[in-house]
């Protein structure tokens, strides 16, 4: 089984349907820099680790793309909106 981070192309996930692509940036990581930074943050996003409400794809897509844009980013709440509300709902 697939554990922690998976690289995919975008939109290509064989796992989950993508609604739409958003363009939030341009990064002048080499490709070289950028899986150097993906190995220094799989720690972080360990299979063992994923919960589909506070620590999922959305949330490492969020987290990756701070580190990756050398400028400030917009990631629109509503890509992890329903999970998080989901969460809280699952609480009462």
């Amino acid at each position: 089984g697939y554990c922690g981070i998976v690289v995919n192309a975008p939109g290509q996930s064989e796992w989950t349907y993508v609604k739409e692509k958003i363009y939030i940036g341009k990064t002048l990581y080499s490709q070289e820099n950028i899986n150097e930074l993906i190995m220094n943050i799989s720690d972080t996003f360990k299979g063992d680790t994923y919960n589909c409400f506070n620590k999922n794809c959305n949330d490492f897509a969020k987290y990756f793309s701070s580190i990756l844009l050398l400028e400030d980013f917009y990631f629109p709440k509503y890509i992890n909106e329903s999970a998080k509300n989901l969460c809280v709902l699952s609480v009462f």
